[in-house]
């Protein structure tokens, strides 16, 4: 609701967003991305951009969040960043929180598309599924919202995709039991 001072806090922010401390990156980027005013646009892309690459994951995964309240903000930004692009090949990021962040993003950036929601190929579904066990209770779910809009090519497919889910359908996860 203050625009100067919100631009005043900016330059510490884009400041912070270079520290050493992962934490302290984190926090900036998160900080900075929620000051929801046009005017900021210019001054979240290229922290953002950064972020994304960075080699902390807390950092990557705040990025990724980030980039859904610039897509809010301003979605010429978000096409012109070319961010769906980098959410696409971030899905294969080491870290589990991370891609889930980025199926979460894609979903609801696509949401209007003619997929509704994320595209999804064989490629991405059995990478995705070869990962299951390295996500989090909270992380597995949006892996599973995939799956009923996944559309095996053969039989053979379905199968295996069914065998890749073995070990969801073991858990006491109750997010898990029900999205399965």
């Amino acid at each position: 609701t203050h625009p100067q001072l919100a631009q005043m806090c900016t330059n510490t922010l884009q400041k912070d967003c270079g520290n050493e401390d992962p934490m302290v990156r984190g926090l900036a980027l998160r900080a900075l991305c929620s000051l929801r005013l046009p005017e900021m646009v210019e001054y979240i892309s290229e922290p953002l951009r950064k972020a994304l690459s960075d080699h902390h994951a807390y950092v990557r995964k705040t990025g990724v969040m980030g980039i859904l309240k610039l897509y809010h903000l301003d979605q010429d930004a978000f096409h012109r960043c070319n961010f769906k692009d980098i959410l696409y090949d971030m899905i294969r990021d080491p870290d589990a929180q991370v891609v889930s962040n980025c199926i979460l993003v894609l979903n609801e950036v696509m949401s209007k598309e003619p997929e509704g929601g994320m595209a999804l190929n064989r490629a991405v579904m059995l990478h995705l599924l070869n990962r299951i066990h390295q996500f989090s209770e909270f992380g597995i779910v949006p892996v599973l919202d995939l799956i009923p809009r996944y559309i095996p090519a053969n039989q053979d497919e379905g199968y295996q995709i069914m065998n890749l889910l073995d070990p969801v359908l073991r858990t006491s996860n109750s997010g898990a039991v029900l999205a399965t």
